[in-house]
C-alpha cells in the first residue's frame, strides 16, 4: 500500500518532509492549483519529478461558493471551473481527483433530499465521469460524516450514487476517519471489491492527529479490512490535524503504518 499525504503545495518545508519521510506522492488541493500561476505549477512539477515524489490525487475541487446542490446550481460555472481547474493541474499527472467538498455540496435547509440526490447524479454522470474520461483520472467519492455534511454520510449511501452513476470513472474514497465517525464497520469494506480507488486516514481516537503507535486505534484492522476489500495496492492518504512538528508528526505516522500494513496482508 503505498503511502502519501494531503499537503498545501506554497508549503515548501511539509513538501520537503514528505520528500525526506519517504512519501509515496502528495495529495493537493484543486482549488489552491486553480488559483496558481501556470508558471508557479510547472515549476512544482520539475521540483516533484526531481524528488520522485509524484502528485498522485487532488482533493478540495469545488469552493464553497460553487454550489452543487440546491436552487444556486450553476452547471455551466462548474464546467468551465473543471475544465480550467484540470487544465491548470495537467502539468502534475494527478490519478484521482476526490469528491468531498462538503460545503459545496451540503443540501440546503427545506431541500428535498431527492432533488439533491439527482444533482449530485447528474453531476458525477453528466459532468465529472467525462472530464475524468478527457483527464485520464479517476473521480473518488468521499463520505463525509453528518457533522461535516448532510449527503453522502456513509461508504454505505456512497456507494448507492456510485452504484447508479455505473461508470469505471467513478470510484469510492474511504476515509478511515469519516467511516469510524459514523458508525461504519471496516469490515463492510468487503462489499465494496473493485469500488474503492482511494483512500484517507486520521486518528479518530485523538481529534483527527496523525496516527502514531500506542494512541490506542487499531490500524491494523482497518488496514487489513482494506486489504481484504482489495484495496492491498491502493494509496493511502494522510489526512490530519499536526500535533506539534509536522516532520515528526509525519514521520511518526508513517513508521505507524507500515509497520501495520504487513500485517494486514496476513
Amino acid at each position: 500500500m503505498k503511502i502519501g499525504c494531503c499537503i498545501d503545495w506554497r508549503n515548501r518545508a511539509a513538501l520537503t518532509a514528505c520528500r525526506d519521510c519517504g512519501l509515496d506522492y502528495v495529495e493537493l488541493s484543486l482549488q489552491a492549483l486553480a488559483e496558481a500561476e501556470e508558471e508557479e505549477i510547472n515549476a512544482l512539477a520539475a521540483l516533484l519529478e526531481e524528488w520522485n515524489l509524484p502528485c498522485y490525487a487532488v482533493n478540495c475541487i469545488f469552493p464553497p461558493a460553487l454550489r452543487v446542490t440546491g436552487d444556486s446550481v450553476d452547471i455551466a460555472a462548474i464546467d468551465a471551473y473543471l475544465k480550467q481547474a484540470l487544465r491548470k493541474a495537467a502539468p502534475l499527472s494527478p490519478k484521482v481527483m476526490v469528491f468531498g467538498s462538503g460545503a459545496a455540496r451540503q443540501v440546503p435547509e427545506n431541500y428535498p433530499f431527492t432533488k439533491a440526490w439527482d444533482q449530485l447524479y447528474r453531476l458525477l454522470f453528466h459532468h465529472i465521469a467525462p472530464a475524468m474520461r478527457r483527464s485520464d483520472m479517476t473521480c473518488a467519492v468521499e463520505a463525509l460524516h453528518v457533522g461535516e455534511c448532510n449527503i453522502l454520510v456513509t461508504c454505505r449511501e456512497a456507494m448507492e450514487l456510485i452504484g447508479q452513476v455505473d461508470s469505471p470513472r467513478v470510484g469510492l474514497l474511504v476515509d478511515l476517519y469519516h467511516l469510524h465517525m459514523a458508525g461504519e464497520d471496516p469490515d463492510s469494506l468487503s462489499a465494496y471489491q473493485g469500488k474503492i480507488v482511494h483512500a484517507h486516514i486520521a486518528s479518530t481516537e485523538n481529534s483527527r492527529h496523525f496516527p502514531k503507535e500506542g494512541d490506542g486505534e487499531n490500524y491494523r484492522y482497518d488496514l487489513k479490512c482494506l486489504v481484504r476489500a482489495g484495496f492491498g495496492e491502493g494509496a493511502l492518504s494522510l489526512e490530519a490535524v499536526p500535533q506539534g512538528p509536522f516532520q515528526q508528526n509525519l514521520m511518526d505516522a508513517v513508521t505507524c503504518l507500515k509497520r501495520a500494513t504487513p500485517q494486514a496482508t496476513d
